[in-house]
């Protein structure tokens, strides 16, 4: 497992790039290099990394000059495995997937496709041409659950953490956030299943005086329901603009950026990187709506200039 500053590598390849006179790179002499990308949500949702995925993957088309193609709405293995297998059968370079569902389905694929690398986004795989990141789950869910307590203070004395079970969970993270600012907040973790409704979920809390957080969500009506009735809602997506509630996002520009530039580079397949808060891939943004001592605490483990 590495740990790399990735803000240092894009900006010393990209160099590279312009001082040799190269505007866009092309691995193979036959055209440009195919990308393919592997969503669990639509772009249409700007509450979920199926937005802003696809948004950083544009970004790659118009910067570097690659082919794209992607695949949303995912939400079964059986699925994930047929479309991996459809850009491996494409001759598709470099095939990325974002989420929990694609870790099995690419193990199983990426032997019959050598010449492709497969990228994971969010978990630890090992395999010879695939390649996976880590995302800072501790620091993240600290950091939400820093923002919850102190957003909370003297409003509840218990807080919701709340979840789609199909996300990543942040929940050890978010417990020692909570903690460090109250240490008598008590923390009820909640796993939203399919047939649970938003707005039920929420009264059930809010009728017991309970605060709540949320990370990771896949559907833009349950931040409605969020933003009307809870006290906090931290989201790894979703627009800032007219926000009343801190929000943590993902800098998936950067992240897919960097990805593409250590595929170039020769990345070893069957290699973790671990990223972290160094990397400098979380905006945090409504640090102001919480009082100066919870803020300070955020702001003195995020890179300088967040």
């Amino acid at each position: 497992m590495k740990k790399r500053t990735f803000s240092l590598v894009i900006a010393i390849f990209v160099f590279m790039l312009f001082a040799t006179g190269c505007g866009m790179i092309s691995k193979k002499d036959e055209g440009p290099i195919k990308v393919g990308l592997l969503l669990m949500s639509s772009p249409d949702d700007k509450d979920t990394e199926g937005y802003y995925g696809y948004n950083a993957l544009k970004a790659l088309e118009n910067k570097y000059g690659v082919e794209i193609a992607y695949n949303d709405n995912i939400r079964n293995e059986d699925n994930a495995g047929f479309l991996l297998n459809s850009y491996g059968k494409k001759e598709y370079d470099l095939v990325i997937g974002i989420g929990s569902m694609f870790q099995e389905p690419m193990l199983d694929v990426a032997p019959s496709y050598v010449n492709t690398k497969f990228v994971y986004i969010g978990g630890e795989v090992s395999e010879n041409n695939v390649l996976s990141y880590t995302l800072p789950v501790d620091d993240i869910g600290y950091i939400a659950g820093v923002l919850a307590a102190g957003f909370n203070e003297n409003k509840s004395d218990n807080i919701a953490y709340i979840q789609n079970e199909m996300g990543t969970n942040y929940y050890d993270g978010f417990l020692k956030g909570v903690r460090e600012v109250n240490s008598q907040t008590s923390v009820i973790e909640f796993l939203l299943k399919n047939d649970d409704t938003f707005t039920g979920v929420v009264d059930k809390f809010k009728g017991n005086n309970i605060g709540i957080a949320g990370l990771m969500f896949y559907s833009s009506s349950f931040e409605k329901v969020l933003g009307e009735r809870a006290y906090l809602f931290s989201a790894l997506g979703g627009g800032v603009d007219g926000t009343s509630v801190p929000r943590i996002i993902i800098n998936y520009d950067l992240l897919l950026e960097l990805v593409y530039l250590e595929f170039l580079k020769g990345a070893n397949g069957g290699e973790n990187i671990s990223l972290s808060l160094e990397d400098d891939i979380l905006n945090v943004y409504g640090l102001d709506l919480v009082d100066t001592p919870y803020r300070a605490r955020v702001e003195a483990i995020l890179p300088t200039g967040n």
